[in-house]
């Protein structure tokens, strides 16, 4: 009996990671999302989530915003000169007007 818990624990474990690597967007694609969420801030009703770590393409900061009883995407934020590996998103802190974004890796 204990053999079989111990199975199960562990079979429910692993498919739980499973489902974490990919994510529906709105739009019913799904994309990878790799990094999404190492980085979170809260501010004045709007959630900043950073995905640092995207091997396809450089780092993003989504912005969701609570409108009519639901969060809704309401932009997405990348570094001008933004490249693939500079961790841009990786930190994230918000205070009043303002929304500070490490990017660890960047060189300038």
């Amino acid at each position: 009996m204990k053999r079989l818990l111990i199975f199960f624990f562990t079979f429910f474990l692993f498919a739980s990671f499973d489902s974490l690597q990919a994510q529906t967007t709105s739009s019913g694609e799904v994309k990878s999302l790799m990094g999404f969420a190492r980085a979170v801030d809260v501010m004045d009703g709007h959630i900043f989530i950073g995905e640092s770590a995207n091997p396809h393409q450089p780092g993003l900061v989504f912005v969701y915003g609570f409108e009519q009883d639901e969060w809704v995407k309401a932009s997405q934020l990348a570094a001008s000169d933004g490249e693939i590996g500079n961790g841009f998103g990786s930190s994230l802190t918000a205070d009043e007007n303002r929304l500070a974004v490490g990017a660890p890796a960047h060189d300038d």
